[in-house]
């Protein structure tokens, strides 16, 4: 009894989060304060000096720190009554792709503060393949730089351009910087859905699958869209399929848009999604035998959805309550979306024809009210 419950619990997990997708953003390289290590302690806003977190070095000119107490979990820029530049970058490049950069402000003067820039360079002199992302307008909070082609192996240098409207110094005051690696995606039991707010590179050794309504709309169809090596575009809901493991992205660049027609959908973050047509998540059925789209509500007219994973939309109120894999990847015949009901759950299979079959039975059965490929 112990061991049914805990099976129960652990599928209802499943079920309402999905297969699995590791797709948030990583945090790859964070500076802090006070630093582990600083080659110069002062208490002004004119010394250009270096923290060290973990073996990484950044270069930072024109913050105080306070003498790096401990005291002080920040630094602070901007001087009174003057215009002044101040930045922080990184000593070395990072050899990983930095798909977002994060500020931490605990404190500013909106008025004194023109911009705050990003500044991406292939060199450490700044002189090479530059691009720049500049905020203005700037409120106390996370300040976040998001990176859409991004790449390895380059430096980042954030520019602090203060004017001399304040009449007091330090009023920047800058807790923590932190550089997001890009996502991946991890396949278990050889399928899992993503979706992603920037291009990328399909890995080599998964597909993508987009699921489309075919014949006026009667059935729905998985279409092998994207190989392995082929460029997604941003936005593209997906069903990828592959061995097991974990799969690191490499983010491309295109002018495609998402296919048109795709029934499935994606949310970059935890999201309850409700409306018109059937919702249907991407999980174990709740006996935990097969795998496929199912309704996660009684009615199947909304759904939470996690971040960067897909669901399944039927515009039209189907009934239907579930596709399984085997529905969907059944090249003999369609997948009907129109029918109303659903049998009721029992122990038997069926034929085509509506005739109970054995355990031994192989090829295409109705059971549980789903059409399932015995192989």
């Amino acid at each position: 009894m112990k061991n049914e419950k805990l099976r129960i619990a652990v599928l209802a997990l499943v079920m309402m989060w999905g297969m699995g997708v590791g797709a948030q953003e990583q945090v790859y390289k964070v500076l802090t304060f006070p630093s582990q290590s600083s080659n110069i302690t002062f208490n002004d806003y004119s010394h250009t000096w270096e923290a060290s977190i973990d073996d990484f070095t950044w270069e930072i000119k024109n913050f105080n720190n306070y003498q790096n107490s401990s005291t002080w979990t920040y630094i602070k820029c901007g001087k009174k009554a003057s215009s002044s530049s101040s930045y922080i970058l990184t000593t070395s490049p990072i050899d990983k792709a930095i798909v977002k950069v994060k500020v931490n402000i605990t404190e500013i003067s909106t008025k004194a503060v023109n911009s705050i820039s990003l500044i991406i360079s292939e060199d450490k002199d700044f002189s090479e393949g530059l691009t720049e992302y500049k905020k203005e307008n700037i409120s106390s909070g996370e300040l976040e730089f998001s990176i859409p082609s991004a790449k390895s192996n380059q430096y980042y240098k954030l520019v602090f351009d203060c004017n001399n409207k304040e009449t007091n110094n330090g009023y920047v005051v800058v807790s923590k910087v932190a550089y997001y690696t890009s996502p991946f995606i991890s396949i278990s039991h050889d399928y899992a859905t993503f979706y992603s707010e920037y291009p990328y590179v399909m890995p080599d050794g998964l597909t993508g699958y987009t699921i489309e309504a075919v014949n006026n709309d009667k059935e729905i169809q998985l279409t092998a869209s994207y190989p392995q090596n082929s460029i997604v575009p941003a936005h593209e809901a997906l069903l990828i399929k592959g061995s097991n493991g974990t799969y690191k992205l490499s983010y491309g660049t295109t002018d495609e848009n998402p296919i048109s027609g795709n029934l499935l959908h994606g949310t970059s973050n935890i999201e309850t999604i409700s409306g018109e047509g059937s919702y249907y998540k991407f999980s174990y059925d709740s006996y935990g035998d097969n795998l496929g789209f199912y309704w996660q509500t009684a009615d199947g007219t909304s759904i939470t959805n996690a971040a960067n994973r897909c669901y399944l939309l039927i515009p039209t109120t189907s009934g239907i309550k579930a596709f399984t894999l085997s529905d969907l990847f059944n090249t003999e015949e369609e997948t009907s979306i129109i029918n109303t009901t659903l049998p009721h759950r029992d122990s038997n299979a069926y034929s085509l024809t509506g005739l109970p079959v054995s355990p031994a039975y192989r090829g295409i059965v109705i059971k549980d009210g789903k059409k399932i490929l015995r192989k």
